[in-house]
């Protein structure tokens, strides 16, 4: 329970970053008493289910769920429910590793502290490989704010980071718990070369963000308002309006509009030449298209004079974009008797997508829940891509500063581990310019309506 504790301290939006170095020793020094698999597994779920309590906790800003049709009562427990079946489907998986843990001490002690460290990145990551996968809790996400240790995962690798913050444990435990300072010296070794490879990686600055001067538009749309009867023709001409008066208060060249997720629908009869964009700008949107397999959740790109480009979500949400073990359809039939409107599930997309071309310039998105998978942006920095642009809504959760926190530093990670620049273009907040080093450049404020550029943010 210290362990789950402390690693839950070490989250973005807490901060206390260093704790995510040392968050497991007590845990793994007790492993050597534990007597059983059944034992290992329980003190591994224990510990991912104290940790991923605090991780998730933003999952209680679903509530209120009115608009959906549910009392207070029921919403409120309908939130606690997820909160607390995100946690605990997270503590097994932990349980699992640990029990992988137990195996290693009792039959491989030698190659312990090695193998375990690959055995927590593998079973992470492999065992979130499921319909309900949430794979929100590496370590390494806690240092996007330690400029050094981000960097390092150019190269190392977002894994390669984690795998680096588990040996380094490892060591410690071992120097603790056998007294011996060899282990320490392992540990710290680990740590300081974690620092020097990423103090030594200075990649050249791409200068496309100077190029595009790409503006954002966060339009904060709530998902009450979202979700209220506003149909997509007056979303298009709600951000159409905060288009164009950005683009009048913008006094420098802006090549690229960005729209956070869910903003517009391609349709045969969409008519993008609304928005007041002239003849060399383009528009990057999140919506929703329709295709011969069903809807699906995407990226846009429309440029003067050439067809729409489109990007869909290849990952999409358990629960919110598909339905688990069923079907999207059977269960919006169940909800409807009792008046609650679900609506259908989206398609998945191919994984094999180009990515889009604007000029001379490649582009990849990232919608949303995809920004949690490394090996979406790892495919993109070998497309040669110049730019990432995430597409969130985050509305959902009514201004979530723990969430905000946390996915920012998502972004963060994939913008250094790629080495190229990021924007986080969100609903409500908060949205970023990130440099290839996974620096913010600028960031927005939650829960107001903005446009910002690499140097401003302003309020409309």
């Amino acid at each position: 329970m210290i362990s789950g504790l402390l690693l839950g301290l070490s989250a973005p939006g807490i901060g206390l970053w260093p704790l995510a170095w040392v968050g497991l020793i007590p845990a793994l020094s007790q492993l050597r008493f534990v007597q059983g698999w059944r034992a290992a597994f329980l003190q591994g779920s224990l510990l991912g289910l104290v940790y991923h309590s605090i991780l998730l906790v933003w999952f209680l800003g679903l509530h209120p769920l009115t608009w959906m049709g549910f009392s207070p009562w029921v919403s409120f427990f309908i939130t606690l429910t997820a909160w607390v079946g995100a946690a605990l489907s997270q503590g097994v998986i932990i349980g699992i590793i640990w029990m992988g843990f137990y195996a290693l001490r009792r039959f491989l002690p030698i190659g312990f502290p090695w193998v375990a460290a690959a055995l927590w990145v593998v079973g992470l990551y492999g065992l979130n490989q499921n319909p309900v996968g949430l794979p929100w809790g590496f370590l390494a996400y806690s240092q996007a704010s330690v400029p050094w240790i981000r960097q390092s995962t150019y190269t190392l690798s977002f894994y390669g980071l984690e795998a680096c913050i588990i040996f380094a444990q490892m060591a410690w435990m071992k120097a603790i718990t056998e007294n011996n300072r060899n282990w320490a010296f392992l540990g710290m070794v680990i740590l300081l070369i974690t620092v020097f490879v990423g103090a030594a990686h200075t990649p050249k600055p791409s200068g496309i963000l100077r190029e595009l001067n790409p503006l954002g538009i966060q339009g904060n749309l709530s998902i009450q308002a979202e979700r209220s009867g506003l149909t997509f023709s007056e979303k298009e001409q709600y951000y159409a309006h905060l288009i164009q008066k950005a683009l009048t208060r913008t006094h420098e060249k802006v090549r690229l509009v960005i729209l956070p997720e869910g903003a517009l629908a391609l349709t045969p009869r969409s008519s993008w030449q609304q928005f007041p964009l002239g003849d060399s700008t383009a528009l990057l949107s999140g919506g929703i298209y329709l295709q011969s397999d069903g809807y699906h959740n995407g990226a846009l790109l429309f440029q003067p004079g050439a067809s729409p480009q489109v990007i869909g979500k290849r990952y999409l949400v358990p629960f919110g974009e598909t339905t688990p073990f069923v079907s999207g359809q059977w269960l919006a039939k169940k909800l409807s008797k009792w008046g609650i409107d679900y609506g259908d599930s989206f398609t998945p997309s191919s994984f094999e997508q180009p990515p889009f071309q604007l000029g001379a310039h490649r582009m990849g998105a990232l919608i949303c829940f995809e920004a949690l998978y490394p090996l979406l942006a790892s495919q993109y920095r070998q497309q040669g891509v110049q730019l990432l642009v995430t597409l969130s809504n985050l509305g959902w959760y009514q201004q979530n500063s723990l969430l905000e926190s946390q996915f920012l530093a998502i972004n963060q990670m994939r913008a250094a581990e790629t080495g190229i620049p990021l924007i986080l273009a969100t609903n409500t907040g908060v949205s970023a310019m990130i440099s290839e080093h996974g620096q913010v450049l600028n960031q927005t404020p939650s829960g107001q309506a903005v446009f910002y550029t690499v140097h401003s943010v302003k309020g409309f």
